[in-house]
């Protein structure tokens, strides 16, 4: 298997569990979601560091494939996400938190 197979299943496993632990949080359906989306977020954001970091090397001369593309999106999504939907996730678990402990309980 050459490289562009290992980083597009890399990359893709990556991305489609980062949105499956979107979906799960945003449902409720389990307490552990965010932690592991937490996780999931960190090691995206290290391959795709060593693959723009590869890919755009002065030094060595590199095909580009669309992979790259996707990877180099991924990075400004990631900036994006890690910043403010990451954030905006937090929120709301407080807010939850408050209203359930504040206000259901009577």
């Amino acid at each position: 298997m050459d490289n562009i197979n290992i980083t597009k299943k890399v990359y893709k496993t990556l991305i489609y569990g980062i949105y499956l632990l979107y979906g799960i949080i945003f449902l409720g359906l389990w307490s552990s979601a965010p932690d592991y989306l937490e996780d999931l977020n960190y090691y995206l954001k290290v391959f795709v560091g060593i693959v723009l970091t590869y890919i755009f090397n002065p030094f060595y001369k590199q095909e580009f494939h669309s992979i790259h593309g996707n990877i180099a999106f991924s990075a400004g999504l990631l900036i994006l996400t890690s910043t403010s939907l990451t954030a905006f996730q937090k929120r709301i678990q407080n807010t939850f938190v408050r209203v359930k402990d504040e206000i259901l309980i009577l």
